[in-house]
């Protein structure tokens, strides 16, 4: 749960100063020692408040589905985080189209009891039904984290 808390930090702190990252993956999160986890690869990141244009572009797969059409939001960084965490959890990357339950549920309900309905949530197809930035998918993991005491 540590990396994921920390990439979720992360990805917050970005998100209240108004950038969206457009590329999280594993290839983009650099670990240092004392597993300290960081976010890179900033080469397609977005500065939300000044410049508000359509972009497509990050690896395919991790991107959320409304990025195909040329659309990128804070959600949309949530849903990448989401599958990120997905697989540290499980050992396993979501594939499209993200049916419910996934592969590897079973995996995430005894690794992170509760955390099934709150990844299904940073995963909706539907981008108005996911949190609204990583700061809010952050507070409701850390809630679920700390109920089941990881």
């Amino acid at each position: 749960t540590t990396f994921a808390a920390q990439l979720l930090a992360g990805l917050a702190e970005m998100h209240r100063c108004g950038i969206l990252h457009c590329d999280i993956k594993p290839d983009n999160l650099i670990l240092f020692p004392n597993q300290v986890l960081r976010i890179g690869g900033f080469g397609l990141a977005v500065d939300f408040y000044r410049d508000r244009r359509k972009a497509c572009s990050g690896t395919a797969e991790y991107m959320a589905p409304e990025c195909a059409r040329g659309w990128v939001s804070r959600r949309s960084d949530v849903f990448s985080a989401a599958l990120v965490i997905y697989e540290l959890f499980t050992g396993q990357l979501l594939r499209r189209p993200f049916d419910w339950p996934a592969t590897g549920y079973k995996r995430l309900n005894e690794v992170a009891p509760g955390l099934g309905p709150v990844r299904q949530q940073a995963l909706s197809r539907d981008p108005a039904a996911r949190f609204a930035d990583a700061g809010a998918f952050e507070a409701e993991f850390n809630r679920v984290v700390q109920q089941w005491g990881a």
